[in-house]
């Protein structure tokens, strides 16, 4: 028979030897064999079973290392490559980028609305061929602004400029100092019948100029 690996005196734990005494393959002088070299069996012949073999039985931490069953061995998982891994991360920060809201822009320091509006005649007006234009001024910055009708005019759709006409209309915009967050709302009116398409506004004469399209 072919080496087991071990020597029967090393097993150290209970062992049961079978044998089938009608056994033609495997004579029962091999089970006797293994009985004396055992320190520690059960011996028992079992005559009505044909087929038959001399069985170890052993618990798998007792038994020598050559009969241990092998061990299953899980391949590691490969780590992804960095590349991979950088892009991973920068497509979170980009995802992360489009949840965010877009800041809303800062308001202009000085903001002018137009928009077309009826003549209201005053006492001081000869006639009514006027054209007037409803303007608001607001102040988003943090100093004074001055707001005077001759600080404004207007321009119609066929390029003329018209100076604003004082006292004219009775809405007309008055003149004052604006403090930080405040509005005024009033009329610009200029001379003769005409379709006015923006309105600019220069603060102090010298100043910068704003321009708004008439609504």
């Amino acid at each position: 028979m072919s080496p087991r690996g071990f020597a029967p005196r090393q097993i150290a734990v209970p062992v049961l030897l079978l044998h089938g005494g009608m056994d033609r393959v495997v004579p029962s002088s091999h089970r006797q064999w293994l009985t004396h070299r055992c320190t520690s069996r059960g011996d028992h012949e079992q005559p009505a079973v044909p087929a038959a073999a001399a069985r170890i039985r052993l618990p798998a931490a007792a038994r020598p290392a050559a009969l241990r069953p092998a061990a299953v061995r899980t391949a590691p998982v490969p780590a992804a490559p960095a590349a991979e891994e950088a892009q991973h991360r920068e497509d979170k920060e980009a995802a992360a980028d489009e949840k965010k809201e877009d800041p809303k822009p800062a308001p202009a320091p000085v903001k002018v609305t137009a928009k077309k509006t009826g003549f209201s005649k005053s006492i001081l007006a000869p006639d009514r061929n006027y054209t007037s234009v409803l303007v608001t001024v607001t102040n988003n910055s943090d100093d004074k602004v001055d707001v005077n009708p001759l600080y404004f005019t207007v321009t119609d759709t066929g390029g003329t400029k018209h100076t604003a006409e004082l006292g004219v209309d009775e809405k007309q915009i008055d003149t004052v100092d604006l403090a930080p967050g405040e509005n005024i709302t009033g009329t610009i009116t200029g001379k003769g019948t005409f379709t006015p398409k923006y309105v600019t506004y220069t603060d102090g004469l010298l100043g910068d100029s704003l321009r708004a399209d008439v609504k």
